[in-house]
């Protein structure tokens, strides 16, 4: 084994265990990466600087992050969207 892969399998095993216990299913951590960066976005952080914060190596990676801003706001004014504002369009709509 490499160094850390015992770690990393622990720590896999007890983040499936917990999530299990509290309900959650289809738990990845990419997906809490994609929302960080999302959130982000969404509240004006400039994607030079995220680019600097999620140590991504292009602007192509970062720039998924700001259409799914976009998209979800429902708008593309340039105002920096917050995930309530964007819970709030959402109920207003459905």
């Amino acid at each position: 084994m490499k160094s850390g892969e015992i770690l990393t399998a622990w720590a896999s095993v007890q983040w499936r265990a917990a999530c299990k216990r509290a309900g959650i299913t289809n738990f990845r951590f990419r997906g809490r990466r994609h929302t960080w960066a999302s959130w982000h976005v969404q509240n004006g952080t400039p994607l030079n600087r995220l680019m600097e914060l999620g140590g991504w190596p292009s602007y192509e990676m970062v720039l998924r992050y700001a259409h799914l801003a976009e998209r979800r706001c429902g708008h593309n004014s340039g105002t920096p969207c917050t995930p309530e504002m964007a819970s709030s369009e959402k109920k207003k709509a459905g």
